[in-house]
């Protein structure tokens, strides 16, 4: 009996070890469909893999995927990632890198390469391609960490349609690369509703950012566009805390569209950089923004060569920071500061208050605009800000005077429905549970209220 008794307690340690040390590793390639979960993990990537034309792999929620070096899991299949809010996919060290041929997330089924609820920590290794020549794609809920690239491209063998970044983190404490930087001749980005610290990005062919927050840049060059860019819109997004430029027009296309509505920009040498490449043809509209603190220029025109002449640049309808004329003028430098420079900032009709409203009417109609405003933040007299908001996924808690260790949320009527601590230092706070409407958010510093926002959720 005891014989017995100790074998089976034997045999029982020995299939709990290996539960616990339970791991796959990924065969090179993959020819036939399969699905990777939670119990699987973690899965193992120690060489570079291939999944086949006609093959898909579904990794389910919980499911940890881990490379042991500059490996890359080549997709010319389909590639399915979707995770949830309660049970992220954790992919370590790892690219994906699809090739032509590979299956595209269409919009209109919902069906396709996806990447939902990942988190994406490249750990440095290499240049750090985390995804490479995406096909049409949706990237939603995901953070992404450590990667110099996040999302890059420098091929036309796959010319996207769509890639779209919805509700994401991109984090560049550890490193500070790009959110994204492709190349395609209908190469299109959408960016929504995402957060944005220490990272920066490429604009190129068509791009459309919007309700999204970028801070933190340490280096000289901000978002750039690119001789590529056919069109670039920013709407409704918040810019802050740029070492240098937030916008660099130093090499653009002179018959793109750059529309710049509804935007804030904040805390930079330069909120723009533009160089005057010739003469422009393409459409460019800048109203309804807040210009407000800067170190050297709000706008910092150059570029020309026929001194005394200068192309009109409409600024129209943006707010300053200041209502004075001259404080204005101080802030630009155009033509005005040197007669070799191309460019004349036109700021006139300025508004005399902070725009608290996004109005993204883009119209070219005396640069009024006949849509209906969108509430974007809510400015008050309260010590903290909240980006983006509306909100769906994240948001950040900002405070320059007081540190906001905890939070409250109430409904309208008074109800508390979230009383947390503010675990992130960055003050990033996850909303994807809340319902659309519209709520109370109280920020508080060792218990002590600093103070009141409303915050409004819309999906």
């Amino acid at each position: 009996m005891k014989t017995s008794y100790t074998l089976i307690l034997g045999l029982f340690l020995i299939s709990l070890t290996i539960k616990l040390n339970a791991q796959t590793t990924v065969p090179q390639v993959i020819s036939s469909n399969q699905t990777w979960n939670a119990a699987g993990s973690p899965y193992i990537v120690n060489q570079n893999i291939l999944i086949k034309a006609g093959s898909t792999v579904k990794v389910m929620p919980g499911t940890k995927i881990r490379g042991t070096g500059s490996y890359r899991i080549i997709v010319e299949g389909s590639l399915e990632a979707r995770g949830t809010k309660d049970s992220i996919i954790k992919l370590d060290t790892i690219s994906f890198e699809f090739i032509k041929g590979a299956v595209e997330y269409d919009f209109k089924t919902n069906k396709g390469s996806v990447f939902s609820y990942c988190f994406f920590d490249a750990n440095g290794s290499g240049g750090a391609m985390t995804i490479q020549n995406p096909p049409s794609l949706l990237i939603n809920n995901c953070k992404f960490s450590n990667c110099m690239w996040c999302i890059y491209s420098t091929v036309s063998a796959i010319d996207t349609n769509t890639v779209r970044i919805e509700k994401s983190f991109f984090d560049g404490s550890k490193m500070n690369g790009y959110v994204a930087d492709i190349s395609g001749n209908n190469y299109n980005l959408e960016m929504d509703e995402c957060i944005v610290k220490s990272m920066t990005l490429y604009l190129t062919t068509w791009n459309t950012i919007t309700h999204s927050y970028f801070y933190n840049w340490p280096y000289f060059s901000g978002l750039k566009l690119s001789t590529g860019l056919k069109r670039a819109t920013l709407k409704c997004n918040t810019f802050r805390k740029f070492k240098s430029s937030i916008l660099e027009f130093t090499a653009y296309n002179s018959k793109a569209e750059i529309i710049i509505v509804g935007n804030t920009f904040d805390s930079a040498d330069y909120h723009m950089n533009y160089y005057v490449m010739g003469k422009f043809d393409g459409k460019f509209i800048c109203k309804n923004n807040n210009f407000l603190q800067y170190n050297k220029n709000s706008v910092y025109v150059t570029g020309g060569s026929t001194p005394g002449y200068a192309d009109t640049l409409i600024f129209t309808k943006n707010y300053w920071g200041t209502t004075t004329s001259s404080q204005i003028t101080k802030g630009i430098w155009d033509i005005n500061d040197d007669i070799s420079v191309a460019g004349l900032v036109d700021y006139s009709n300025y508004q005399s208050t902070m725009i608290t409203d996004c109005i993204t009417d883009d119209s070219e109609e005396d640069f009024v605009g006949t849509g209906s405003p969108a509430t974007f933040r809510e400015i008050n007299n309260s010590a903290f800000s909240i980006y983006p908001n509306p909100a769906n996924g994240y948001i950040k808690i900002e405070s320059s005077n007081i540190a906001v260790n905890s939070y409250k949320i109430f409904t309208l009527e008074g109800k508390l429905i979230m009383n947390c601590k503010l675990e992130n230092k960055d003050g990033i706070i996850d909303v994807s549970s809340l319902k659309t409407g519209f709520y109370m958010l109280e920020a508080n510093n060792n218990g002590a209220t600093s103070g009141t926002q409303k915050l409004i959720i819309n999906r």
